[in-house]
């Protein structure tokens, strides 16, 4: 249901941005719901055939500890940004479980681990962040710009299509260019 959820926000827009995010925001809390039932069910889990699939994910986007560029970059303008710590620590684990994906997706040949990368981010997430995008906080709008990204990278798949290159666009234009700095690495990949 999740990703029957996540195509029609991405590909079936309705209205304007401000509509996209609210719908994206619905999506995120569904998906959330997800992530609370398999946490809460874990235990139970690790007692069944499913066991070494779940085992696998979680070893799999596990964050290394290391930002590529990218990640890096906007970490650095987040940490300058004087948010303070409470606000801080909800971008760090957005930007690190970003990494986590691309690690992923940069790290696997076969496409359908790609995909299933780009699928996994929102559930790596936690609630207070959709709750940030729902509130059109800059830098939650720009975290997910960066998500865009891989939505882009994958932008031939039928779930995904010119997702990525919307969200970019569309942040870009709403943000305006006073966080041109904040969105560069986005609109490269635009570009490229």
């Amino acid at each position: 249901m999740g990703i029957h959820m996540l195509c029609d926000t991405l590909i079936y827009r309705e209205g304007d941005f401000s509509n996209f995010l609210d719908r994206f925001v619905h999506f995120f809390r569904l998906y959330y719901g997800v992530r609370t039932v398999v946490d809460e069910a874990w235990h139970i889990i690790q007692d069944t055939p499913l066991a070494p699939s779940f085992n696998m994910g979680r070893a799999l986007y596990k964050f290394d500890g290391h930002l590529g560029p990218s990640c890096q970059s906007l970490l650095d303008l987040i940490n300058r940004a004087s948010l303070g710590n409470e606000l801080t620590k909800i971008y760090r684990q957005a930007v690190e479980s970003l990494q986590s994906c691309l690690n992923v997706i940069e790290g696997r040949d076969e496409r359908h681990i790609g995909i299933n990368a780009v699928t996994t981010w929102p559930i790596l997430m936690k609630m207070e962040f959709g709750e940030l995008i729902e509130k059109r906080r800059p830098e939650a709008l720009v975290i997910l710009a960066h998500y865009a990204c891989l939505l882009h990278r994958f932008s031939d798949f039928w779930l995904f299509g010119d997702s990525g290159a919307y969200i970019i666009q569309e942040v870009t234009a709403y943000l305006g260019p006073e966080w041109g700095e904040w969105v560069a690495w986005p609109n490269q990949v635009l570009r490229s």
